[in-house]
């Protein structure tokens, strides 16, 4: 629930409408147990997921229920 609560405050920071995906992994990259562990043995941050973020999606916001099509990410 913590980490749902925390993707749900990353949202919020950035001023969009819906939690998504990449609003999860920024709270999964802060994570305090294995997960987190994970990540961080691995080089990934809180700030390194935000820098991949906004050059994936510049300054759009989430403002629909599937951001990710908004992307186009994986093209």
């Amino acid at each position: 629930v913590k980490l749902f609560d925390k993707a749900e405050d990353e949202a919020k920071a950035l001023k969009d409408e819906y939690t998504s995906t990449e609003h999860l992994l920024a709270a999964l990259a802060q994570d305090k147990g294995g997960a987190g562990e994970a990540f961080k043995s691995s080089g990934v941050t809180r700030d390194r997921v935000m820098a991949v973020l906004k050059d994936v999606r510049g300054s759009a916001r989430v403002t629909s229920q599937d951001p990710e099509g908004t992307y186009r990410a994986l093209e």
